[in-house]
């Protein structure tokens, strides 16, 4: 029996922007690069469909998987209209799905096709699914199973979308598998060749692999989703992902939360799978024409992975994370595997930019700018800036506050990996706790041996002397007014 969803159905704070503030600052924070598409997904007309027309209760005891497949099966008869679900109703699919073995079912994903103007309106309700079963490795020399769990919004081929206000509850905190089963199937919205879609105002949580994934349909037919809007969007506590872009180009996402991804809790532990990142931008390698996904003022909490990460720069165009924020209980890697790579502004904590990450297997030259940002930790492991890439990406962090307060001696030999030789450092700010030194001597913090350029750079420190934290600037093209306050050294000539 499912009585309630653990979050408030009263989500849309008033702190948040309204859908044409929104709206509008998405296009603002797009045109700082990169042109936004024009078109916004709008209020559809048409025929209004009820789940109750087909048969759903909503009350949270009563299996509604067959009035929900009916349901989508006559929109998309009837090529789109308007789908509004009860106030703060409760629809439970308790159904799983057997792919194969001797126990398959028909069992399917509920599925909107080919809709050309399709408004879902969820109405303040919330749609459950079955997650109280065991995944065995039955297939695929144990690394998948056929047991998988309902999509209960799969979307083939539709144009012009909006679903808003409402939750998704996938119910991972009670779902369990063998050691090495993976994921196939399980997200809360897949969206698979759209366009001009708008999700807004969710809330999608607990679902045994992504919150959102956006893709294509696979075979011949490869084409990428376009302009899919993310407008006050939660993505928490979703074992895989809270979004993976696997094929979309003009994704955007504002005052969105991409959140405690792989923390699914439940009696048996969290219910996980790598990468557990909270937006993963992994292109399908059928698919031409590179991803791209850009960020306005969204967070980034907690997730067992990477805040942002990407997987290859031939097949992502760009990633842009403006006025975003993000915090991690010990260091987690920032790694964008992109063409072109924009970080501005924004609080991020125990967070490392992984410029190395940037360019490891990519053929096209990339790009990492950072700046504006203030940048904090206090795990001893936590090194703020990591790029020793063999590829050299054209990597420059400028205006940055960073501040290292680790209560106990730094674990890491350098807190600045800066040695490539296409890095330029520059107006930055940065304070080194004194309690995160060794407690004998010198201890490293910026290594910029090689370094393009290095100027302008503030460093300080509470420790006095005779210790000392030094940094290494031997062989640096170029360095410039690098000041220092507190027991700070620099060695080597640049």
């Amino acid at each position: 029996m499912i009585m309630s969803d653990p979050e408030s159905p009263t989500f849309r704070p008033t702190s948040l922007p309204s859908r044409r503030e929104a709206l509008g600052g998405i296009g603002a924070a797009a045109a700082l690069l990169v042109a936004c598409p024009p078109r916004v997904a709008r209020a559809q007309s048409g025929t209004t469909f009820t789940p109750e027309m087909f048969g759903a209760r909503g009350d949270g005891r009563t299996d509604d998987y067959e009035a929900l497949k009916r349901l989508a099966a006559a929109v998309s008869q009837a090529g789109g209209g308007i789908v509004r679900f009860g106030r703060g109703r409760h629809y439970l699919i308790d159904r799983i799905q057997v792919w194969g073995g001797p126990n398959r079912n028909d069992v399917a994903n509920i599925l909107y096709n080919r809709c050309r103007g399709l408004r879902i309106d969820l109405n303040g309700a919330t749609v459950h699914v079955k997650g109280d079963f065991h995944r065995s490795g039955d297939t695929a020399e144990g690394r998948f199973s056929w047991l998988n769990a309902v999509i209960p919004f799969q979307l083939n081929r539709c144009t012009d979308v909006v679903i808003e206000n409402g939750f998704l509850h996938g119910h991972a905190d009670r779902m369990s598998r063998d050691p090495t089963v993976d994921e196939r199937s399980g997200h809360g919205f897949a969206i698979n060749g759209c366009s001009n879609v708008l999700l807004e105002g969710l809330h999608v949580h607990h679902f045994s692999a992504d919150g959102v994934r956006v893709g294509i349909l696979g075979g011949r037919e490869n084409d990428p989703c376009r302009d899919v809007r993310l407008s006050q969007v939660r993505l928490t506590n979703n074992a895989r992902q809270g979004l993976t872009i696997a094929g979309g180009v003009g994704v955007v996402a504002t005052d969105c939360e991409f959140s405690h991804t792989g923390r699914t809790g439940g009696a048996q532990g969290d219910y996980r799978h790598a990468p557990s990142a909270g937006v993963d931008v992994e292109p399908n390698r059928f698919v031409t024409e590179r991803s791209d996904f850009r960020a306005l003022r969204c967070r980034f909490d907690d997730n067992r992975g990477s805040p942002v990460t990407a997987a290859s720069a031939d097949r992502t165009a760009f990633i842009e994370l403006i006025d975003c924020s993000g915090r991690s209980r010990a260091q987690s890697r920032l790694s964008p595997r992109v063409e072109r790579a924009v970080i501005r502004g924004g609080t991020w904590h125990n967070i490392q930019i992984a410029c190395a990450y940037a360019g490891n297997r990519a053929q096209r030259p990339t790009s990492i700018d950072v700046s504006g940002g203030t940048w904090s930790g206090d795990d001893p492991a936590w090194a703020p800036v990591y790029d020793l890439s063999p590829r050299h990406p054209n990597v420059r962090i400028h205006g940055n506050r960073f501040e290292l307060r680790s209560t106990r001696p730094f674990t890491t030999a350098w807190l600045f990996q800066c040695s490539n030789p296409n890095h330029q450092f520059e107006d930055n700010q940065v304070f080194v706790s004194a309690r995160g030194h060794d407690g004998a001597g010198e201890d490293m913090v910026g290594n910029f041996r090689g370094a393009r350029l290095v100027r302008g750079n503030r460093w300080a420190t509470d420790l006095a002397a005779p210790r000392r934290f030094v940094n290494d600037y031997g062989g640096a093209q170029r360095v410039e007014r690098e000041t220092f306050s507190g027991a700070f050294a620099r060695t080597g000539a640049g």
